[in-house]
């Protein structure tokens, strides 16, 4: 007879064989189900040729967009969001649409690993059953709301997207996976918001915001034949209730009630439906158009320190006239002395990188021949209210312009 050990290890063997047979059997059951799987889902490619051929349904789309965020723009502004939370609420929404896009077609590719600590955007919705235009507005509504306090407009809006599609011919299986999976991804997109809102740059590395700051700011130096006192004079003299009748229009025209994020979105969609481009390519642009001014926001805040300054009309009633006073405009208040330069030009930075240096276009009543040139008149009508010092309004273009330039450089290549 074998002995104890023998019979031990006899034991093992029959052990190790019969778990073998097992785990090759479900392994070859596991193979023959992901075959099955693979079957029955369509290729990615098929999947977005068929998008491509229902014509009306994207063309609903990209007319609905900019209503989309028209809506997401009200309801921050019933809320009486900050300009920076409303800068903000409008980069998460976008982003929600576009990683919506990016789930559904091959040609779009994902923010993450570009995003800072952007979670996977998962949903198991099917791709044969999910028409991702419609899913991208339903999922830029529905982070919103996650956002926004005032709700009503935007639940609102997504009942009349239902409505619009289904009367298009948007089959009604296609419409709940593709609001199934608009729900998955906002969700997902809403909690990252709300871990880091205010803190959390975004498309912004650490290193990359170094180079932003204002290499040379004039001391508050009053005496005669100081920079500060000079620039004090110009906003004296070419500001405030001396401002000529053109720059007052200027003023008027970039101190509307509209935060100056949303009006930046508003000229970015009128420029692309210009442009006749398509939903894919306006709601890439409009998502990094607005990444940039949120990070632009949070950079604001991340120097609001550094470059405080005292208003210029302290200055100019202690030195030059007691009676001036600054033009009102909706807000005075900022994040930063640099804010509104600053954001104006992040934002025409990369509509102009993106779209042409020279675009004309109309926006708040007035012409422009370029995004820069509007973001230029953007950032000198706090200096012609008499808010702001120009060389502030100076360091905030230059720095916007730079904002911008790194944003586009750090979105993600097409593959």
């Amino acid at each position: 007879m074998p002995s104890a050990g023998k019979r031990v290890l006899l034991l093992i063997a029959a052990i190790w064989l019969a778990f073998s047979a097992v785990f090759a059997q479900q392994s070859n059951k596991s193979k023959s189900k992901d075959r099955y799987r693979e079957k029955e889902q369509p290729p990615r490619a098929a999947v977005e040729q068929q998008m491509e051929q229902w014509v009306p349904l994207r063309q609903l789309a990209e007319e609905q967009l900019p209503q989309v965020l028209q809506a997401l723009t009200e309801a921050a502004v019933a809320s009486a969001l900050s300009p920076s939370a409303v800068g903000q609420s409008h980069a998460y929404a976008l982003m929600a649409a576009y990683e919506t896009m990016a789930r559904y077609s091959i040609r779009t590719p994902s923010l993450r690993g570009a995003v800072r600590d952007m979670p996977a955007m998962l949903t198991f919705a099917p791709a044969d059953s999910v028409f991702y235009p419609f899913a991208a507005l339903w999922a830029a509504l529905e982070t919103g709301k996650g956002l926004i306090p005032e709700q009503a407009l935007l639940t609102q809006k997504q009942h009349n997207l239902e409505d619009l599609f289904l009367q298009r011919g948007l089959p009604p299986q296609y419409l709940t996976h593709s609001r199934r999976a608009a729900q998955d991804l906002a969700r997902t997109m809403a909690l990252y918001a709300q871990a880091g809102q205010q803190q959390r740059l975004l498309l912004l590395k650490d290193e990359d915001a170094l180079t932003l700051g204002w290499a040379n700011p004039a001391p508050e130096d009053l005496r005669e034949g100081s920079r500060y006192r000079m620039f004090v004079r110009e906003v004296f003299e070419r500001g405030g209730t001396n401002a000529s009748q053109e720059h007052r229009r200027q003023v008027e025209a970039w101190s509307q009630p509209q935060w100056l994020s949303a009006q930046w979105i508003t000229i970015a969609s009128a420029a692309c439906a210009q442009q006749g481009l398509p939903f894919a390519s306006t709601l890439r642009i409009l998502t990094a158009t607005s990444i940039a001014m949120a990070d632009a926001y949070r950079q604001c805040a991340r120097e609001s320190r550094l470059y405080a300054r005292n208003s210029p009309q302290a200055a100019i009633h202690q030195v030059f006239d007691p009676d001036w006073q600054p033009l009102a405009i909706g807000s005075a208040a900022e994040t930063c002395p640099r804010e509104q330069g600053l954001v104006a030009a992040a934002a025409a930075s990369v509509l102009s990188q993106w779209m042409g240096e020279r675009i004309p276009f109309h926006a708040n009543g007035r012409s422009y021949a370029s995004f820069r040139e509007a973001a230029r008149e953007a950032g000198m009508a706090r200096f012609y209210a008499g808010h702001q010092l120009r060389d502030l309004v100076e360091a905030g273009l230059v720095s916007g312009e730079q904002l911008g330039v790194l944003v586009v450089r750090n979105w993600p290549k097409e593959q």
